[in-house]
């Protein structure tokens, strides 16, 4: 998650935005950094329906924040999209998979967005989803390694205490 962190951290200084959040879907449910408070991201995780959008969010690039409360159609994620001033929204995909949205609020000194930082997103949506791929896969990796070590050291303190009844019967 510090690789994501990173990356969105730089968008918002690239693009001088008051803030992004992104939400990370695993197993059809939605996971958010720390922009929004604890009680929105837990309605936002809670509250967003995969399979409402997820026909919307695997045929674009970006979604403005009307559409996306359109097919949402739910009065509280309106409410936190609203008050966070969430102007759009990047989908990541890969192939016909949603990894996340990156809900990005609006400018420092509430400047529009002009259509070369439209296009922007556009292309960073597509690089930005293969980082945020490799960063999962990534945590998946080192989460592995982890869990591996752990079953290692546990077998071999039973294989220890095997020898060591082994060696007191003889």
């Amino acid at each position: 998650n510090l690789i994501v962190k990173t990356l969105i951290q730089e968008l918002i200084n690239k693009f001088n935005l008051k803030g992004a959040e992104y939400l990370s879907k695993v197993n059809h449910h939605f996971s958010v950094t720390d922009q929004l408070s604890f009680d929105e991201a837990m309605i936002l995780a809670r509250e967003l329906d995969y399979d409402k959008i997820k026909k919307t969010i695997l045929e674009s690039d970006l979604i403005f924040t009307e559409k996306f409360i359109e097919i949402v159609e739910s009065k509280r994620i309106t409410q936190i999209i609203a008050y966070n001033r969430v102007e759009l929204i990047i989908p990541f995909r890969k192939d016909k998979e949603v990894l996340g949205l990156l809900l990005i609020k609006e400018k420092r000194h509430s400047q529009a967005f002009s259509p070369e930082e439209f296009f922007a997103f556009r292309v960073l949506s597509r690089h930005l989803s293969t980082q945020i791929l490799n960063a999962h896969l990534f945590e998946q990796t080192q989460n592995f390694a982890v869990e591996l070590e752990s079953r290692i050291k546990e077998a071999t303190h039973k294989l220890q205490l095997k020898n060591q009844q082994l060696q007191t019967i003889q």
